[in-house]
């Protein structure tokens, strides 16, 4: 749904944050022109069960859409925002070994208008919110919840200063990262233009 926002109606928005979700291949070729930047931020797990990490239909299932491999689903929002080819490379320290998984950020910094991407490796993560639980049974059909990160902390940190196009690679790590913004938060809007209602309500006029 993140991807799709983007490409629908990315002046509107400043960042996307897909968690555990990888690019169709489909929407891929529709919107290879890009329209305007847009911050990206993924995060994704190497061992998700559901969405294969290397791409693949969804669940492995020949019925389900194919979707773009993490790398690949990257590489579109680099090339589309004209950000550096060459990440930096900032692991995060493995404070819960019990999750038997390990996070490290690749970021993609200078791209148009200050625009970057993100990708938070999850390795050994699976099809879970970073930070949360999952409980035995889930575990076993989900894959692993890393607890080194909070996801809901990681978008807030990521998307708040978007506006002010402020480097994601200067920020602090996930032991002073402010306090989280709502779960499930995965997208946040471009600055309104002057006059421009900031509620989502349409403007009223004078009769």
């Amino acid at each position: 749904m993140c991807f799709a926002l983007a490409c629908a109606i990315g002046d509107r928005l400043a960042a996307i944050g897909p968690v555990a979700a990888n690019m169709p291949v489909e929407l891929s070729l529709q919107h290879e022109r890009p329209t305007r930047s847009i911050s990206v931020i993924h995060i994704m797990g190497t061992a998700d069960p559901l969405i294969p990490y290397a791409g693949g239909h969804i669940g492995n299932n020949a019925r389900n859409p194919l979707l773009l491999s993490a790398a690949e689903t990257v590489a579109f929002w680099v090339k589309r925002n004209q950000c550096n080819l060459v990440p930096k490379i900032k692991p995060v320290e493995d404070r819960d070994r019990s999750d038997r998984s390990q996070v490290v950020y690749m970021i993609h910094d200078g791209g148009q208008d200050g625009a970057e991407v993100v990708h938070c490796k999850i390795e050994g993560g699976g099809h879970t919110w970073p930070g949360g639980k999952t409980g035995m049974i889930l575990g076993l059909v989900l894959g692993r919840a890393n607890q080194d990160i909070d996801s809901g902390e990681v978008l807030w940190t990521f998307f708040k200063d978007k506006r002010k196009l402020k480097a994601f690679s200067a920020m602090p790590g996930p032991a002073g990262m402010p306090p989280a913004a709502p779960h499930g938060t995965s997208a946040t809007r471009a600055p309104a233009k002057a006059g421009t209602p900031v509620t989502g309500e349409k403007e009223r006029r004078s009769p």
